[in-house]
């Protein structure tokens, strides 16, 4: 999918939210902890709520997903997931077409790595003659050196293994 593509399918937060739905990153039903069927309500927050009157529950549509604790609207989340993809996450290139900060920048970079490694790492990659471990990601190089890897063996078709990649990733660490 091309970038232009890409901004036009998401044109707002809901329509995002429907994207990461159709690729599983986010859930189309919700039930709530009392067994009922919970609706989605946009408004100023974006929630499941059960409707049964005994019952009222509420719950964040963030919460037990990859994006529980991350504030990034969903829209530029995808968008950086494209971009990284395709290894556009400057700082400078970040801030002034994604509208993201320093530091934000850094820390969705990382997760992303983070991402990568979990996905090498059931491989068994060499970098610079080493194997890769539980413990690569202990250097800001070798996790960066996964990225380039993960990028190269997906170069036909990153934005879409990234997608796979996360939610493969939250399926697995949400289980521990």
């Amino acid at each position: 999918m091309a970038l232009f593509k890409l901004c036009d399918s998401i044109p707002d937060e809901e329509r995002s939210i429907k994207f990461l739905q159709e690729h599983d990153l986010l859930p189309s039903t919700k039930i709530c902890s009392n067994g009922h069927g919970m609706k989605m309500v946009v408004g100023k927050q974006i929630r499941w709520r059960c409707y049964v009157k005994e019952c009222r529950k509420d719950v964040g549509i963030r919460v037990g997903t990859w994006f529980e604790g991350f504030k990034l609207p969903f829209r530029t989340a995808i968008l950086f997931f494209y971009c990284w993809s395709r290894g556009l996450t400057s700082i400078e290139f970040c801030k002034h077409e994604l509208e993201m900060n320093h530091n934000t920048t850094v820390d969705w970079c990382n997760y992303l790595r983070e991402v990568c490694l979990f996905k090498e790492k059931g491989h068994r990659i060499k970098i610079d003659g080493k194997d890769v471990t539980e413990d690569a990601g202990e250097t800001r190089s070798m996790m960066k050196e996964i990225e380039s890897e993960w990028r190269r063996k997906n170069k036909n078709n990153a934005f879409e293994a990234l997608l796979s990649d996360i939610k493969l990733f939250h399926c697995r660490n949400s289980k521990i």
